[in-house]
């Protein structure tokens, strides 16, 4: 569907089997989309996709040594998966912290 609306897949899908997903990224201008599927049923997007519910997230790069942890907690977020090196992010450490509303967040490690 994201293809009629012009979007392109950039390179290959990425197997992880470490966080036990497939990530397809499409690309439209500056906007960048990751499909994520589950690889087994080990995999942390299961209990979602199991659910019939879309996986929203915003993902964020680190610049620097901010202590992005503390600043989540504060805010209301608890870390529910990582660190975890990424294939998709050359092997970075992601991490995602979650609200009591599901929002969704992900961090990236800085290259």
């Amino acid at each position: 569907m994201l293809e009629t609306l012009g979007f392109v897949s950039e390179g290959n899908p990425v197997e992880d089997p470490g966080i036990g997903v497939v990530v397809q990224f499409l690309v439209l201008g500056s906007f960048r989309i990751e499909i994520v599927s589950a690889i087994d049923e080990r995999s942390p997007v299961l209990p979602w996709i199991h659910q019939g519910s879309p996986i929203y997230h915003f993902a964020i790069e680190l610049e620097g040594n901010r202590d992005f942890e503390s600043i989540l907690k504060k805010s209301g977020f608890r870390r529910v998966f990582g660190p975890q090196p990424a294939v998709a992010f050359g092997n970075r450490n992601v991490w995602f912290f979650m609200n009591k509303a599901r929002l969704l967040v992900e961090i990236i490690a800085s290259k």
